[in-house]
């Protein structure tokens, strides 16, 4: 390596040196910003999933074309993992009978390494720890063990029940090990990112085959997704942010039983965008 050689690497760790104290400095007040809403705010639970996904749109949006999309989102879920617990000691609790370390591997990636997190075996004590503790976040898979009486039909019979918030992984890894993804419930209500889905949970009249096809056409045609179903009752998403009575009316000619919402969620990302 030639004397000019050595120079100029020198310069250039130099400047990486002065960024790296720029970035720190940048973080430090990055959270104390954060302690600052937290107080202002005073919420128990102080998440905004919607406004999350939008930033972290921007963000990957501003990238130029050819840099790992990947670790940047990882950076900057830890920074929002440290906002959220500098505003308030979060909990998350697990359920997730045949996937328990794939899901919990997608809760630390979202909340931050640092948070606090239990698994339950049963979906009830789960339910049990939010209500006693307004704090936790609860995570389930989004399918996985049918269950005569699945997690999403335990949640529509619980007065003042925690609504689904978000959809796990919010960025998709490229090297993908398992296709397992989950769903956050929380006891707030998820603010619009501007790109969201409604999750539902139908359940049509037994025996009668005209208004099941009636439904799925239906369904189809507004571009919904089964998730899950057990018998008669269903899991469904479709797209926007839409309330339980614009649902039944958009629903109304497939003559559902019943029909609620049970939460919404941003549009999870791809982790190859497309950049102009």
């Amino acid at each position: 390596m030639t004397a000019t050689s050595k120079e100029l690497l020198e310069h250039l760790r130099a400047k990486i040196d002065r960024i790296d104290r720029a970035m720190h400095r940048l973080v430090v007040t990055r959270s104390e910003i954060a302690l600052q809403i937290g107080r202002t705010k005073n919420s128990t639970l102080p998440l905004r999933p919607g406004r999350e996904a939008f930033i972290l749109r921007k963000l990957v949006a501003l990238t130029p074309a050819g840099t790992p999309v990947e670790p940047l989102v990882r950076i900057w879920r830890e920074l929002m993992g440290i906002s959220v617990q500098l505003q308030g000691a979060l909990r998350l609790a697990v359920w997730a009978p045949a996937a328990t370390y794939e899901v919990c591997a997608l809760a630390r990636s979202h909340f931050g390494q640092e948070v606090s997190l239990v698994v339950h075996q049963r979906f009830g004590d789960l339910l049990a720890m939010m209500e006693s503790c307004p704090s936790t976040v609860g995570i389930v898979p989004t399918t996985g063990t049918v269950m005569k009486s699945p997690w999403w039909l335990q949640l529509c019979q619980v007065k003042n029940a925690p609504r689904i918030i978000a959809r796990l992984p919010f960025v998709q890894p490229k090297n993908l090990l398992s296709e397992q993804d989950a769903f956050v419930i929380a006891p707030v209500v998820a603010d619009p990112s501007g790109q969201d889905r409604t999750l539902m949970v139908v359940s049509l009249p037994a025996d009668n085959d005209q208004a099941q096809q009636t439904y799925f056409a239906r369904l189809q045609r507004e571009h919904g997704q089964l998730v899950q179903r057990v018998d008669d009752s269903m899991l469904v998403d479709i797209p926007g942010y839409i309330e339980t009575n614009e649902a039944k009316r958009i629903f109304a000619c497939g003559s559902p039983s019943s029909l609620k919402v049970i939460g919404h969620f941003a549009v999870p990302m791809s982790s190859s965008p497309n950049h102009t």
